[in-house]
Order: C-alpha cells, then structure tokens, then sequence
C-alpha cells in the first residue's frame, strides 16, 4: 500500500502522537531530536544548528509501509549537501523546468542542490532503512566564500556576482572513501558544546570541499568527453531503435553496431543525453510501456510481462514495483477505481 503524506497531514499525526503522550521532540541545547509518530513509523531525525546559516540534519529511520512525503519549498532555500547511506528514494518535482522530474537518490551516492519554489515528492520503500547525513547552508553563508567566480560551478558563480543561486539538483557520484571518513567522523563526534560545533563546522567544510572539487572534476571529464553533433544523433538512433523494440531489446555491442557507433560512445552518449545507462533508459521505456497496457487494458499480469519483455512475470513485478512503488496488479485495480489493497 502507497500512503501520501502532505505537509499539513504530517503536522497532525505530529500533534496527535503528542497528545498521545509520544515523546516526539526532544530539546538539548540548540539540538532537536524528532521522532516519528509510531503510526507511521520508527527512527529519528537530528537537527544541530552549527554558525549561523549551517545546519547538519542526520535522519535515520523506516516507515511501516511505502509513504510518499509531500513538501512545499519556498524561495531561497539553502544549499543542500547530501550523502545517502542507505536505500534508495524516489524523487519527483513536476513541473520544475530546470531539474528533472523525476530521479532517484540511492545509497552510497552524494549531491548538491537547490529546491527553491518546487513541490517535492519523496518516496521511501516500507520497512526499509534510510539513513542521510545533510548539511544545509545558507546562500550568504555560501557567497562569503564566492569572491570569484573562477573555476566554480554554474551555480556558485551566481553567488560570486551576488546574484540568487538558482533551482539546481547535481549528482556527483559515489561518496569516496575520503568522504565516507569524514562522515563517519560526524556521527561519532566526540565532543559537546561548543567544541562540538566548532568539529562539526569544520567536518561539514571539509565534505563541502570533497564535492566541489568532484564538480569541478567532472565537468573537466565531460568537456573531455565532449561528442560530436553526428555522434548525437546516432544517439537518437539509439534510442528510437530501443524504443521499437521494448519487448526484445537488442544487447549493446548490437546496438552499437546498429547505429555504427563504439560501445564506449554509446554509453557516454546515453549518459550525457537521457542521464542513465543503455540499459536503465531501456528498462524505464519498456515499464513506462507496461504501465500504459495495465491502464488501458484486460491483460493479465504475465501477458503484459511478455509484452515488454520479461520472461519471468516475479521480475516483472519486482521491476515495476521498484520503478513506481506499487506492484503492476495494484495499479492495474487501482486504474479500475478498485481498492489496490
């Protein structure tokens, strides 16, 4: 079963379970510690305010069952710094013309963002962990260390011309293992008080550090990497030729073939143009493709398997679970006006 929680629905559970007698704030020093509501589910969520404009958020929890959490981002949000740890989270933001609208975070990965002016839809899988160490950072706080613009990111270079740092979510990859340290690092602080925050500050420098430098890294690659304009419509090709065939993909040195390009510009090319590997983009279509049929359709779970090309149906229905948080036979009873659950 997929529950939506909206901000405001969210607010109520909270004061319910207070009320309740649940313990669910707890305050020490400038610190707070959130626990969910039972109802929903287990973990907790620290907020530690470092210097003004710094605050490093550590949420470690599970919910009871897959929950969708609606957020409303308002404008001038702060720089995120963002290090997943475990499981992986579907994230939407329709409409928002500048970051994909769909994406997903997954564990050992880090990122950078600015949400500012979108509505966010997250999605975590039932009794699955997540863990997630963040660090928020004002955009003055950011700018007092912007005074060039050289060798920054886009979007840094808007803070050093003072200028508002625009809408922006960037992958960066896989955490290091330097980075992986420092984090480590900042969940086992040993310190309290002032010397805490002082560490924590400075961890949290570090990390930002990391990632810029990675930034920086990859766009070097990817200017390396660069791909000619027949290359990109090769790409196309590719593409259309995937799309043709959803229920029997060709395998990629056969596409390469297809298309008269070498693997490697292949997969470069599928990265740079759709952000995803040959056969991520491959998979998306073909379950895109078996939503439509359980919508429009009275074809049973294993035909429309077939159709996109899974022999087995049990990995048909892992897939389209994974890719949408329901299994196919609760959306297709739900696309009914049937209760899925």
């Amino acid at each position: 079963m997929l529950t939506t929680l909206r901000d405001i629905e969210l607010q109520t559970l909270f004061a319910e379970a207070q009320h309740n007698g649940e313990s669910i704030f707890e305050q020490t020093g400038s610190d707070l510690l959130i626990c969910p509501p039972r109802q929903i589910g287990s973990g907790q969520h620290q907020l530690i305010p470092l210097r003004d404009g710094v605050t490093l958020k550590i949420a470690d929890g599970r919910f009871h069952q897959t929950t969708t959490i609606e957020s409303h981002r308002g404008p001038d949000e702060p720089l995120v710094s963002k290090f997943c740890l475990s499981s992986r989270f579907r994230v939407q933001t329709p409409r928002a013309s500048d970051i994909p609208e769909d994406y997903t975070e997954s564990a050992g990965h880090h990122y950078l963002c600015s949400l500012s002016d979108v509505v966010e839809f997250e999605t975590f899988q039932g009794e699955e962990r997540f863990q997630v160490v963040a660090f928020e950072w004002s955009q003055d706080y950011v700018r007092s260390f912007a005074s060039t613009s050289d060798c920054l990111p886009p979007p840094f270079q808007m803070l050093a011309e003072h200028q508002t740092l625009h809408r922006f979510h960037q992958p960066l990859g896989k955490t290091t293992p330097a980075m992986a340290q420092i984090i480590q690092q900042v969940l086992n602080c040993p310190y309290q008080g002032m010397v805490k925050k002082m560490y924590l500050e400075s961890k949290a420098l570090e990390l930002l550090t990391l990632q810029l430098t990675t930034w920086n890294e990859n766009q070097h690659q990817t200017k390396m990497n660069h791909l000619l304009p027949d290359d990109l419509e090769r790409i196309q090709q590719a593409s259309y030729v995937l799309n043709q065939n959803l229920n029997a993909p060709p395998s990629l040195m056969a596409l390469a073939r297809q298309v008269g390009l070498n693997d490697y510009k292949l997969k470069l090319g599928f990265r740079q143009q759709f952000g995803t590997t040959v056969f991520g983009y491959s998979q998306t279509k073909r379950l895109q493709h078996a939503r439509q049929l359980l919508a429009a359709q009275d074809l049973s779970i294993p035909g429309v398997a077939q159709s996109v090309g899974y022999a087995s149906p049990t990995s048909f229905t892992a897939a389209f679970k994974r890719r949408f948080g329901l299994s196919p036979k609760a959306y297709q009873m739900a696309c009914r006006g049937k209760n899925p659950v």
